[in-house]
């Protein structure tokens, strides 16, 4: 006996078929998606998740246990206040604690790669300093790269540390 599971995605594409919609209306209904937003904002010299962030993460959490081929990408930030080291072992801990949010929520740790940046990596410039404590997610999939910009490289060599 063979089971068809069918995730939300693909059923929605079918009951559009089905209505007849146009070949590009299930083409959108077919592609998945993951979660917004993939960028977690953090204030200065902090590294802790507020309830909203959480919720947030609680999503991608989901997503990830719908979509097991999947994994994800932590990419952790600080603006240029500090000193380097200091700074990279920062952006450490802000993307390792959205690990740690992941795994509690049931997302597999082998779905999960950390990578700190420190202020090596500034999304605007030093006058916005805010938006450049971050953490962005960037989903990989068998075939398709889902980020809000290109794809970091996950050579050793660029990154302060990799954890599981």
């Amino acid at each position: 006996m063979t089971v068809l599971v069918l995730d939300d995605t693909v059923m929605a594409a079918l009951e559009a078929q089905t209505r007849g919609n146009s070949d590009q209306e299930v083409d959108r209904l077919m592609t998945i998606e993951p979660p917004q937003p993939r960028i977690i904002y953090y204030g200065f010299d902090q590294s802790t998740l507020d309830t909203m962030q959480k919720a947030d993460i609680r999503k991608h959490a989901d997503f990830l246990a719908v979509h097991p081929n999947y994994h994800i990408q932590l990419h952790g930030h600080t603006d240029k206040q500090g000193y380097p080291a200091y700074n990279e072992k920062l952006a450490k801990q802000r993307a390792q604690r959205v690990a740690d949010e992941l795994i509690a929520a049931g997302v597999k740790p082998e779905q999960i790669e950390v990578f700190a940046w420190g202020s090596r990596d500034p999304l605007l410039s030093s006058a916005q300093h805010d938006k450049n404590r971050r953490v962005e997610m960037i989903y990989l999939s068998d075939q398709v790269a889902f980020g809000n910009s290109d794809t970091k490289p996950a050579s050793t060599n660029q990154v302060v540390g990799i954890a599981n």
